[in-house]
């Protein structure tokens, strides 16, 4: 992810009082975190202006150079790049992002973490639909991404909340993840369409950058996956799920 703009935008460390509340009951199943160092804050500022690079080199393929369709990735996606020996390099060069696992990775915590979130059976629903999503929108971050999208209005909650609900079934299944996977092609999906919803946001003039962060962030999506995880363990527990 490369870092596009070296200034730290004015909404991070904003109100860190109010943050500190937000935190609190975290804090009470997780115990007090040390104080991030200098290093730490500043690297997590310029993550408010870093983007998925190759997710925005694939939609500048389809929207400026003309040179992806949508079709094309939709087939990549489901018959894998190989089956397209004529594809565009930039479609072809995306998905060779996606073959390449981090070393971090252990693949037998990742089947061993999955087996767990599936015990929690149909409280599942609750946890994240109630407790992670509706509690994950006391962070107003990425709420102007959200409110414009329309998901957050109406019947499009439910549905936005019914599709959160499909992709995380679908990579807790068995070999979800795995290449080719239902969770691994869903999320490869919702990887994309965060890229273009980024692209559209930051073409528009009165989104400001120097304020906010780039619409859909490094920043933003990592604090949401930490939050997420830790909502699920702390609500589970409340619930008697052990």
């Amino acid at each position: 992810m490369t870092n596009t703009r070296s200034a730290v935008p004015e909404r991070f460390m904003r109100d860190p009082i109010s943050a500190g509340r937000v935190a609190a009951p975290l804090r009470l199943f997780l115990g007090a975190a040390p104080d991030p160092t200098y290093e730490e804050r500043d690297r997590l500022g310029r993550a408010l202006m870093e983007r998925d690079e190759p997710g925005d080199a694939l939609v500048r393929a389809v929207r400026e150079d003309h040179a992806v369709s949508m079709p094309m990735f939709r087939e990549a996606l489901e018959r894998g790049i190989d089956s397209m020996p004529d594809a565009p390099e930039p479609l072809r060069e995306f998905f060779a992002t996606l073959s390449r696992t981090p070393d971090w990775l252990d693949e037998q915590k990742l089947a061993h973490g999955a087996r767990v979130l599936r015990r929690a059976g149909l409280d599942a629903s609750l946890v994240l639909g109630y407790g992670s999503l509706l509690g994950g929108y006391n962070n107003s971050g990425p709420l102007p991404v959200l409110m414009a999208s329309g998901k957050l209005t109406g019947e499009q909650a439910l549905r936005r909340v019914s599709e959160t609900s499909v992709w995380w079934r679908a990579v807790t299944a068995p070999g979800g993840l795995d290449r080719g996977g239902e969770g691994w092609k869903l999320t490869v999906h919702v990887r994309a369409m965060h890229a273009f919803l980024n692209y559209q946001h930051e073409q528009d003039p009165a989104w400001r950058s120097d304020r906010l962060g780039l619409p859909i962030n490094q920043f933003d999506q990592a604090g949401t996956l930490g939050l997420f995880s830790t909502t699920f363990l702390i609500h589970t527990r409340v619930l008697g799920v052990r």
